[in-house]
């Protein structure tokens, strides 16, 4: 989608918003099972904070809250998960079969730089701006702006490849950083539900307690890596 934005205006607005919708309804399709592994990834990066007498527990207590089953990827068999894979792979050969056949000549070096321009602009103005008290829609918007920005940046790196490649880096390790503490405090929201069985509330709340600070550590990286 970041490569797409560079099209704005050079082919039919229907054809673009058409294509660009493609790729919007395949990525939310495919967010189910990105869901499922950044739960069992974070849950598996906080365990390890843990001495190491509660990680068993710790491990139990994700479980019983439900944190092993994804909410929006809940009850997929094996063989339906496939199929999805499949399915998107098709849509997405078909989507580069209909932008191969794009006339791009339109496309010049200044709408190039506008775009890249305002993508950095973008980026640059949610990192710059107040994090505290920022909710995790707009950390994650954060986020989207760093990814697409460094995308951009990687098509762009035949003008200036050292600067260029810097500035991408940067951007990659804040959005992966708002990533993983996007997950840590969602992906384990629900850990100490009172439900929880007694002996495993103490670890839950520890968790609970280690979740938050690790946010709050990536929070910081991040913000310093995209400023």
């Amino acid at each position: 989608r970041a490569a797409l934005a560079l099209t704005v205006g050079v082919v039919g607005q229907r054809e673009w918003k058409s294509v660009d919708k493609a790729l919007s309804t395949a990525a939310r399709r495919l967010g189910a099972l990105r869901d499922a592994h950044a739960r069992r990834a974070a849950a598996q990066r906080l365990v390890r904070l843990l001495p190491r007498s509660m990680r068993a527990l710790a491990v139990a207590a994700w479980r019983a809250s439900g944190g092993s089953v994804p909410e929006a990827a809940a009850e997929r068999r094996e063989d339906a998960v496939h199929r999805l894979v499949h399915t998107s792979a098709g849509e997405m050969r078909s989507i580069r079969d209909r932008v191969t056949r794009w006339d791009l000549h339109a496309l010049h070096a200044g709408h190039v730089v506008e775009t890249v321009t305002e993508a950095w602009g973008r980026a640059r103005d949610r990192f710059r701006a107040a994090w505290q008290g920022r909710d995790n829609e707009w950390l994650h918007g954060a986020r989207k702006r760093a990814q697409r920005c460094a995308s951009l940046l990687v098509l762009v790196q035949g003008w200036d490849g050292k600067v260029l490649r810097a500035s991408e880096r940067r951007l990659r390790v804040a959005a992966g950083l708002l990533g993983e503490a996007r997950d840590a405090e969602l992906m384990l929201g629900r850990l100490g539900d009172p439900e929880l069985d007694d002996r495993l509330q103490p670890v839950a709340r520890r968790m609970r307690s280690v979740s938050a600070r690790h946010a709050a550590r990536c929070l910081r990286a991040a913000r310093r890596e995209g400023m």
